[in-house]
């Protein structure tokens, strides 16, 4: 069965006091060493969040989770795959148990999506393919293809060490997944599951090695997930 169970949720919308107690030493330690109070309370939500999806699946106590680490720093679970991407306040989990899968999903900045960046770090075809385009829809192009990347390396297990340059993927609008050939995966948009994501300036994509995801948007208030009282 390839079908991938995806949540989205809004970080600054969960209680980071209540969640962050189901967290690990070495997850609180990190949390800490964050600079800004936004910062640390959006990486405890995002860890908090991923732990209660697992816990759903597994049948678990959110707080019993024991994740090892792969050779690239990528947390490991017997028994499921799964990923985790955030940016800003909007946090993506990919849970399976069909292959190894990567999410990534990243705010759309002009700053950023620039040909400078492109030159360095994306492979020839799609640096022909971004040239073409001009403006917003470079930008736009410039994030489709990162989020992209980064969703393919992080389901190969490398990350950025594995070169973004060692592949290509496409740049334009995509209906459907497309398939990679290495490393051998498909990779697609989730702008279909999250509208709203694009709507609010975000760039996002899922893959999955070796088949082609069938996409399953969960709704996280199922979690029970603790919240705020009030919203900032």
């Amino acid at each position: 069965m390839n079908e991938v169970l995806v949540w989205c949720f809004d970080l600054d919308a969960i209680d980071a006091a209540e969640v962050g107690a189901v967290l690990s030493v070495d997850e609180r330690e990190r949390a800490a060493r964050f600079r800004f109070a936004i910062h640390r309370e959006r990486f405890i939500a995002a860890r908090g969040a991923l732990r209660y999806a697992l816990g759903a699946v597994l049948e678990m106590a959110p707080a019993a989770i024991e994740f090892e680490y792969g050779e690239h720093g990528k947390p490991e679970l017997n028994g499921v795959q799964f990923n985790l991407s955030h940016s800003d306040r909007w946090a993506l989990v990919a849970i399976t148990r069909a292959a190894a899968v990567g999410i990534d999903v990243e705010r759309v900045n002009p700053e950023r999506g620039n040909p400078a960046i492109a030159r360095r770090f994306f492979a020839e075809r799609e640096i022909a393919e971004l040239e073409l385009l001009t403006g917003e829809a470079y930008t736009r192009g410039f994030f489709n293809c990162w989020t992209r990347k980064e969703a393919v390396l992080k389901a190969a297990g490398t990350g950025i060490a594995g070169g973004l340059s060692s592949f290509a993927v496409p740049v334009g609008e995509m209906e459907e997944p497309v398939h990679i050939e290495s490393p051998d995966c498909w990779v697609g948009n989730l702008s279909g599951a999250f509208p709203y994501l694009e709507g609010e300036g975000f760039s996002s994509a899922l893959a999955l090695i070796g088949q082609r995801p069938l996409v399953r948007r969960v709704c996280d208030t199922v979690l029970r997930i603790p919240v705020r009282r009030t919203f900032k």
